[in-house]
């Protein structure tokens, strides 16, 4: 499946716009952040973005609201002063919004600096929500990361369709079995591996792209300074060398905890058009990506087999509960290609593509249960 980039972006004078006409997503959900494709977006500097975010106080609500604000008056070039009064503005319809002070802004700037030096020394790129290479996918979300951190290939965000495979870190030896087959159908059919670099499933979905030198997208709880699982640290640089991206919401230096590990969770499921579970029991991080796929109007999907054995293993448990609430279940091959053709649908529609696919891989003949 080859899938050329038939859009690109063009940036002059602080405004983005891209040069081909495209329709929305039809993606079940639309929110307050989707914008049609041709709509210009003036870009404030990610700089300012990461100086706003390292004062206490100001999240990432109040930072969107702030963007959200400058869009409308397609403001893009902003001092300390500048802020100051947006959040004033800003203040008059919330309350609940901390205007920044002089010196905070001053010492948030020089932080950011020194973070945006350190990023820039390690191949680190910073994404702002406006900026061209910020995914569409992830800025339809109800709340998007006001930045991304980037290291390696930033095509890997939107010229192949995205699908987050993702699951226990200890699956079964049938589950692993079974999630290892169904990523490789999924890279072999031309779609872009989204996983968390986590043991077990993660790493299963992430070494089925790189065995098949295919690049994968790994999003880490933690900055990118380090690998948050260090056993992964080597297929952190695989993913790197076959043109795959790693990717956070924290900045270079920041270490992961409780609450970023489910911030992780959901920029999985909103890189993709589907989220996949290979196995789960009824409680961990994965069910936090599968609440964050319903809310955010995705597909959900979750493997499973008929096989009685296999099928009451606890790490199914989480699989079943999904399904019996509305879950998709995948299990034989017209699971697969169903899936296969609506993300495709999905794909094409939202960048205007007229592709049609001319074969199928003899792999889906096989169906799931006889892995």
């Amino acid at each position: 499946m080859v899938i050329k980039n038939r859009f690109q972006y063009h940036y002059k004078k602080g405004l983005i716009t891209s040069s081909e006409n495209r329709i929305p997503p039809p993606l079940a959900t639309r929110h307050e952040n989707h914008r049609p494709a041709t709509e210009t977006i003036p870009m404030i500097d990610p700089l300012r973005i990461l100086q706003l975010s390292r004062i206490r106080g100001i999240g990432d609500k109040s930072i969107l609201l702030f963007l959200n604000y400058s869009e409308q008056h397609a403001i893009t070039d902003v001092s300390d002063n500048d802020i100051i009064e947006i959040f004033g503005e800003l203040k008059q319809s919330n309350k609940r919004i901390r205007i920044p002070e002089y010196q905070e802004l001053l010492e948030a700037y020089h932080s950011a600096s020194a973070i945006l030096d350190a990023s820039e020394t390690n191949g680190i790129t910073i994404l702002g929500y406006g900026s061209p290479e910020y995914p569409p996918l992830l800025r339809d979300i109800p709340d998007p990361p006001v930045l991304l951190h980037a290291k390696g290939n930033l095509d890997a965000l939107d010229l192949q369709p995205t699908i987050a495979i993702i699951g226990t870190r200890h699956p079964s030896r049938y589950g692993a079995r079974l999630g290892r087959r169904f990523s490789e159908i999924m890279v072999d059919q031309g779609f872009n591996i989204v996983s968390g670099l986590a043991l077990g499933c993660d790493t299963i979905a992430h070494e089925a792209a790189v065995a098949r030198n295919k690049q994968t997208i790994a999003v880490l709880a933690g900055g990118l300074h380090s690998i948050d699982t260090r056993e992964n640290t080597p297929l952190a640089e695989q993913i790197i060398d076959k043109n795959g991206l790693l990717l956070s919401e924290l900045a270079y230096g920041q270490n992961p905890s409780k609450r970023s590990f489910v911030g992780r969770d959901r920029i999985q499921s909103g890189l993709s058009y589907a989220t996949v579970i290979i196995q789960t029991d009824v409680k961990g991080g994965t069910m936090h990506t599968a609440k964050s796929t319903r809310a955010q109007g995705r597909i959900l999907a979750c493997l499973t087999t008929d096989k009685p054995n296999e099928s009451a293993h606890p790490k199914f448990s989480g699989n079943k509960k999904l399904i019996d609430e509305g879950a998709r279940r995948i299990q034989v091959a017209e699971d697969v290609k169903g899936l296969i053709d609506e993300m495709e649908a999905l794909f094409n529609d939202r960048h205007n593509l007229e592709y049609l696919r001319t074969s199928r891989t003899a792999d889906l003949q096989l169906t799931l249960v006889e892995m």
